[in-house]
């Protein structure tokens, strides 16, 4: 999937996971809502046992070091980071709906 803009900044993709960490860079929020310190809060533990126990051999979250790399994770776990600020609207449209399978 091809690279999407929002607020100036370039979301990533790896396959079918959206880069996490372009999308907090792309809400502005400052250094306690990285996704690496999000991901370890009990509710977003909880959320991601929830999606794992309802997947079928789906991916869920990747993490890759370097210049390119980040967090990536599912669309449900990108929208779940997005829903703490204001950029969910613009979030939505460009994530793929052939994503969306149980």
């Amino acid at each position: 999937m091809a690279p999407a803009t929002i607020n100036g900044v370039e979301i990533r993709f790896d396959g079918e996971l959206v880069n996490l960490t372009t999308l907090w860079k792309a809400q502005g929020s400052d250094h306690s809502k990285r996704p690496n310190n999000w991901l370890v809060l009990p509710s977003t533990v909880e959320f991601i046992e929830t999606l794992k126990s309802k997947s079928q051999n789906i991916l869920l979250l990747k993490s890759v070091k370097g210049r390119y790399g980040g967090t990536f994770g599912h669309w449900q776990i990108a929208l779940a980071l997005t829903s703490i600020n204001q950029l969910s609207g613009s979030v939505r449209w460009i994530l793929p709906t052939s994503s969306m399978r149980w």
